[in-house]
């Protein structure tokens, strides 16, 4: 069976998103904002400032300029490339001296999440320019990342995100490619090393905060794959098999993809990495085209199922897959986990455990709370679906998603026994929002405490304070092809179960797809058989 990339489906995805994505940007060039992508700021005046992310759309607008095909419009359209120069010109005019740009509030200055993820794009945009690029644009993009060497090389977040990394390491290799730089080679090879010490060998995941996260992994492989079109670090492709092995467990029959069973709850898939490494790897094949499958069925989020300010993420990637030419013929001797013979598979330290019976796939995250996914082979269709565990107790919220989970797995049982945190879901009042914007504002000209004060607003946030709360029990029996769930709540009265809903906060989460109307066990807390 042959290994395809349908170039169509990612440019007809792109193709009809972008009319959308060229209302995001400031085209009056006697605006002050003349290039600017955030449309909330310079049209809608929603915020005070620009978000730096969003000038990742002047990598999409050089593709679809540079993108000779009879049905693009854009292909070497002067307005298109006018709007590019404008906007590498406003992307140079709202860096921080200090290098690093603002994402989500001004005097962030966020690491490589956006500042590595800006200098890829206009890296990139540079790359599908050529010679119709101005001079004096290259020198801005020399400029940029002069600028933001030393920032990447001396700062990280408290809190390690591996895709972070490996797109930091990505940026810190253009550096050192287009201006030459000795700094940007001592930074990349420091940050090289930071990234395999949170790389889990034996299981092949990265982490993300606190755990795994399949969907972040595909980003993590996706930024690797573009490191190594540079240059191929044997680290680094030393780590791709384990990675792919990881993520091919989260590989569902009805061609949906992991469905928030990760430390970040998400559901994206990055293709581009899937698509590099399968001239390589086979398991990066059988992935691919399996969830090419289930992008065309809606069953994988696209582009357009999400809001703008991820909207202009996800367009480079798929543009990426419309050019790439990595077919491999493939064989049943390597297939995907819920096509192999039956097993039973403990990610410990992930917290993943995926079984494979005769007709049943179950994954479930042990980790955090016992989320979980149970599919009938034979139908190739979820049967059933559980996410986080949202419970009223007195005046307090409580959640089972935030990771205080026991596991116990004995043959064909397992056993969660999971102790509820406290659900976060802090909102600004009018007085919180104006200290915010001061305490940043004030704390703009220095890294080092904006820094520290991201890393306080993540942890705020993201990470409940363990207390003692009565634990929930969920047991997963497996009898032939068929899994009996129980969850007991005789604790709790007021409890609510959710589908796909996650507790924790992840901007890039809580997604609707169409498995979010299958049904659960929500108001069933009897036993339940799953799978026909």
């Amino acid at each position: 069976m042959p290994s395809f990339i349908d170039h169509n489906l990612f440019w007809d995805l792109i193709q009809s998103q972008i009319p959308r994505l060229i209302s995001q940007i400031d085209r009056n060039p006697l605006s002050k904002t003349y290039g600017s992508f955030d449309r909330k700021y310079w049209h809608q005046r929603f915020t005070e400032f620009s978000s730096a992310s969003l000038q990742q759309g002047v990598e999409t607008l050089a593709f679809i300029y540079s993108y000779k095909k009879t049905d693009n419009p854009y292909y070497k359209n002067q307005d298109i490339l006018t709007w590019i120069e404008a906007a590498i010109s406003y992307t140079a005019a709202i860096q921080n001296k200090d290098g690093s740009f603002d994402e989500w509030y001004r005097g962030e200055q966020g690491w490589a999440g956006p500042t590595s993820y800006i200098l890829n794009s206009i890296y990139s945009a540079q790359k599908y320019l050529g010679a119709d690029l101005s001079i004096e644009s290259k020198k801005l993009i020399e400029t940029v990342f002069e600028n933001s060497i030393d920032f990447l090389g001396q700062f990280e977040e408290q809190h390690v995100l591996s895709n972070h990394q490996a797109i930091a390491l990505l940026s810190l290799k253009q550096a050192e490619h287009l201006v030459s730089c000795e700094r940007a080679k001592k930074h990349f090879n420091h940050l090289l090393r930071r990234f395999l010490k949170y790389f889990d060998n034996d299981e092949g995941w990265s982490l993300e905060y606190d755990g795994a996260d399949p969907g972040y992994q595909t980003a993590t492989l996706s930024f690797l794959a573009r490191l190594d079109d540079i240059e191929p670090i044997p680290e680094i492709r030393n780590t791709i098999a384990k990675q792919l092995e990881f993520v091919s467990h989260f590989v569902f029959p009805d061609g949906s993809f992991c469905e928030g069973l990760g430390s970040r709850s998400t559901a994206n898939v990055f293709f581009y990495g899937l698509s590099y490494w399968s001239q390589y790897h086979e398991m990066a094949s059988h992935i691919l085209n399996h969830l090419q499958m289930g992008l065309k069925n809606r069953k994988v989020l696209a582009p357009q199922d999400q809001e703008d300010h991820y909207l202009i993420y996800r367009l480079p990637e798929f543009a990426l897959l419309t050019q790439s030419l990595h077919p491999k013929s493939l064989s049943h001797k390597k297939e995907l986990p819920f096509r192999q013979a039956d097993f039973i598979k403990h990610f410990k330290k992930a917290g993943h455990i995926v079984i494979k019976k005769q007709d049943l796939y179950l994954v479930i995250d042990a980790k955090f709370g016992g989320r979980y996914k149970a599919y009938s082979l034979k139908s190739q269709q979820l049967k059933y679906s559980g996410g986080d565990c949202f419970i009223k107790s007195g005046k307090q919220t409580l959640t089972t998603g935030a990771g205080n989970t026991q596991v116990s797995l004995n043959n064909n049982s397992i056993e969660l026994t999971t102790t509820p945190s406290p659900w976060k879901n802090h909102l600004f009042s009018t007085k919180s929002i104006i200290a915010f914007k001061v305490l940043f504002s004030l704390t703009r000209h220095s890294s080092k405490i904006s820094q520290v004060c991201k890393s306080f607003i993540r942890k705020h946030l993201m990470f409940a304070k363990k207390i003692k709360a009565k634990t929930v029990k969920t047991q997963f029996k497996i009898l032939d092809d068929q899994v009996h769930i129980h969850r007991d709540f005789s604790n709790y009265d007021n409890i609510w179960l959710s589908n796909n809903q996650p507790s924790r906060f992840v901007p890039q989460s809580n997604y609707f797809t169409l498995n979010d109307l299958t049904k659960t066990d929500f108001k069933n807390y009897e036993e339940l058989q799953c799978v026909e």
